[in-house]
């Protein structure tokens, strides 16, 4: 079965961004041929890959002289650095939203603070992800279901939702919840935001999934 990934800010040819970025290579070679390994021993030929933004320095034509060393399909949301139409690509947007298994997920390449369905209060399945880059995981101001998916916070290669999201599933099991196999997003921010039981179970008494 094919899979879904997210990334963004891989910047390749960009030789400023290992100083930029503060990245433990020595050369851009040594950059450029990481983030190729990194992503062809995770991503399967029919797997889809959402790049959100800053893939490469160059012209055009420099974005297919990657795009074709690199394992699956390739979608790219357009970001800074990025020419309006690279080659490569099985589609170019300047913001993107899909569906991923049970979740809804909203792609831009910068972080933004409000959007619809961030925090559906009475709904918690329906909330909206939102995965963006740029920030190369310096962004302070962090908001609920709100991730940067920049290669600079995930080990240089791409990310499943799941790895995004869930990490260690066991820790987001709210034994109050009947949502059951479904996480609530709420939940995984308070908990990864050191609320108290207090806060959790004041938050969650007014929740309609409450058992």
């Amino acid at each position: 079965m094919s899979k879904k990934f997210y990334t963004a800010d891989l910047h390749f040819d960009h030789e400023r961004i290992i100083e930029l970025a503060y990245r433990p290579f020595k050369t851009v070679e040594e950059m450029n041929n990481t983030l190729i390994n990194n992503w062809n021993k995770k991503v399967g030929k029919n797997d889809l890959v959402y790049i959100i933004g800053d893939f490469c320095f160059g012209n055009t034509a420099s974005y297919k002289k990657y795009t074709d060393k690199l394992n699956g399909q390739k979608y790219l949301i357009l970001g800074n650095h990025d020419r309006p139409h690279p080659e490569g690509f099985i589609g170019v947007s300047q913001y993107h939203t899909i569906k991923d298994g049970d979740y809804r997920v909203l792609m831009f390449h910068w972080a933004i603070e409000c959007w619809q369905g961030r925090w559906a209060k009475d709904n918690p399945e329906k909330t909206v992800i939102h995965l963006h880059g740029h920030s190369h995981g310096l962004l302070e101001n962090k908001i609920p279901n709100r991730f940067d998916v920049g290669v600079d916070c995930w080990n240089y290669e791409p990310v499943t939702l799941n790895e995004i999201l869930i990490g260690n599933r066991n820790k987001y099991v709210n034994d109050n919840c009947k949502l059951k196999n479904k996480l609530c997003w709420q939940y995984v921010y308070m908990v990864n935001n050191n609320f108290t039981d207090k806060e959790i179970k004041e938050c969650c008494r007014k929740c309609s999934y409450r058992k």
